[in-house]
């Protein structure tokens, strides 16, 4: 400390934590702070009066220039109070690896210790804390330290769980858990996955430099740090203090032109410091039209719900009946049937192709019982109507279609962009566009005279799916029967696009803005439309007649939401 005994307080405000440090004159960390704010940063602020000894603070900094410190505040480069850490630590570290909460960076140093490069993540938070802080919700665990226990006690095969993806990510976990995988190996194969996807971004065909620093949040994480030296076959050293690095260096940054850091500050209060602000809520998209061409809502038939009795079968099945007269004894029928990740649905047609009976159920990662609960359900109308179902042909699409047809023996296994065509041509012979919206996947149709000429899907990113949606729902304490009436009319602020995860941290800074919950809900279709258009479509080969379908499609905002943008009628 310097002669005086004055200290430096280092601010870090971060997506989703804040973490303080109060360092004295040598830079030695005397306290720290670190927490998750969850979008609530000024409360987590006044904190630091009551958790600091603030009456010898010579100099407030921070590494991260925000709207919430006032110009008092001295600020420096993230990256560079990092490097000006990982030097303090290590005189000549050899590179970096920096994980937090949404990005992750490797920083790369020549022998003599001088900064040479760095690599970084993309738009997407496979890899990140972010990441494993929503799998530990999912899985019902008090947070990521709970789930770094768990998984530092695995001795089981680890499941395969996709870490491409949040939403993906849900789905194998459901089916893992359904599989019989411990809870311990469920979390060590999150663990790994997100290790995986940092070495195979940062580390791709070069040396790796030693030592090798981790750094961030992430780094508390051990079983992340025990996979990363697998995957490498190299030792990963995480120093003291490795997740208050970019508020460290702030701090060292300060004293390296400052090494009388000056006189302390008396009746200081971080009050002084924090910039008032005068929140104004502020929209980017207009008020989403329910009927912005003035098309028919969407139809709906009689309906009822069934819970399969002799299958066991955890979701119900939807029942909507197209054909409301008396059935004959007997009633020749083409059933088609879509497993798909998320759901899967079943269609009775009579002989001339007309609709007869629907069917609607969550796969619930059991495309087989979810099958057999729906065939259940046709015995259970097939008695309601006092007829017989012959059935003329089956066929099968989806995800599931390959599994489903060989053990039903249908008649036709076909892909989805032919259903999907097939249907559209039916239904609209003018149609010349298709927008496809699933559960865990989106595709994009061009068509001309009911032959398919042009189609693509999403890659491993679901931010624009129907699961996209229901997560957000779900945050936000809101049916997704109810999502469409609360959305419509409702003006937006502008959110990511880009993956669930970024979409969680936005919910928490607009909440905390003062955002209604149902202008919240038009921005989360704002953003499912615009990762669409963006990622999957071919926007200048939209046509002018578009058909939308898929489950979303069924939600009225939704399809405001495209018509607004695209300006023509869907």
């Amino acid at each position: 400390m310097t002669k005086n005994g004055t200290t430096i307080l280092s601010i870090d405000i971060g997506s989703v934590a804040i973490s303080v440090t109060q360092l004295d004159g040598m830079g030695a960390v005397l306290k720290s702070m670190y927490a998750y704010h969850h979008g609530d940063i000024r409360a987590h602020l006044e904190q630091i009066d009551r958790q600091f000894r603030l009456d010898n603070v010579a100099a407030i900094v921070s590494p991260s220039p925000n709207g919430w410190l006032s110009d008092m505040v001295r600020f420096f480069d993230s990256q560079t109070a990092i490097i000006a850490a990982a030097k303090y630590m290590n005189e000549s570290p050899g590179a970096v690896l920096t994980v937090g909460a949404g990005r992750f960076q490797l920083l790369n140093f020549d022998r003599a210790g001088i900064f040479r490069f760095s690599a970084t993540n993309t738009s997407c938070a496979a890899g990140t804390g972010s990441f494993l802080d929503q799998q530990a919700a999912r899985l019902n665990l008090s947070g990521p330290s709970q789930l770094c226990d768990l998984a530092n006690r695995n001795t089981d095969p680890l499941p395969e769980i996709a870490s491409r993806c949040s939403v993906f990510a849900k789905t194998d976990l459901i089916h893992a858990q359904q599989a019989g995988h411990s809870l311990e190996s469920i979390c060590d194969s999150l663990c790994r996955g997100l290790a995986k996807n940092i070495v195979d971004t940062l580390f791709e065909k070069q040396d790796i430099p030693e030592p090798l620093l981790f750094v961030g949040g992430v780094s508390r994480n051990s079983a992340v740090k025990r996979h990363l030296e697998e995957l490498l076959n190299h030792r990963v050293q995480v120093p003291a203090w490795s997740h208050l690095f970019p508020a460290i260096g702030a701090g060292i940054l300060h004293l390296e032109d400052h090494t009388e850091i000056g006189r302390n500050m008396p009746g200081l209060k971080i009050s002084d410091f924090i910039r008032h602000q005068t929140i104004e809520k502020k929209y980017h998209y207009p008020p989403l039209a329910g009927k912005l061409f003035g098309h028919p809502g969407i139809e709906t038939a009689p309906s009822f719900e069934f819970h399969a009795i002799w299958v066991k079968h955890p979701s119900a099945i939807q029942v909507d009946e197209y054909h409301e007269r008396a059935f004959p004894d007997e009633v020749g029928v083409y059933m088609g049937i879509d497993i798909g990740s998320t759901s899967t649905k079943a269609m009775l047609v009579d002989q001339g192709g007309k609709p007869l009976a629907g069917f609607y159920t969550y796969t619930c990662g059991q495309p087989l019982q979810a099958t057999r609960a729906i065939f259940e359900t046709i015995l259970v109308l097939q008695k309601k109507r006092s007829t017989t179902f012959r059935f003329c042909g089956v066929g099968t699409t989806g995800s599931g279609r390959k599994f489903i047809g060989a053990l039903i023996g249908a008649d036709q296994i076909l892909d989805e962009i032919t259903t999907h065509a097939r249907a559209a041509y039916e239904l609209h012979p003018e149609t010349d566009t298709i927008i496809e919206i699933g559960g865990q996947d989106a595709k994009f149709t061009i068509m001309r005279n009911g032959h398919v000429t042009f189609s693509q899907m999403n890659s491993v990113c679901a931010a624009g799916t129907g699961s996209f949606i229901e997560e957000q729902a779900q945050k936000l304490g809101v049916r997704l029967q109810d999502f469409a009436a609360l959305a419509e009319n409702a003006s937006a602020p502008m959110a990511s696009d880009r993956c669930t995860v970024f979409m969680e941290r936005d919910i928490n800074y607009y909440f905390n803005q003062g955002y209604e919950t149902k202008e919240i809900l038009a921005c989360v279709l704002h953003s499912v439309r615009e990762n669409y258009l963006k990622k999957v479509a071919v926007e200048s080969s939209i046509g002018q007649h578009v058909c939308f379908q898929g489950a979303t499609a069924k939600n009225r905002a939704l399809v405001a939401a495209f018509e607004q943008k695209l300006q023509k009628p869907i």
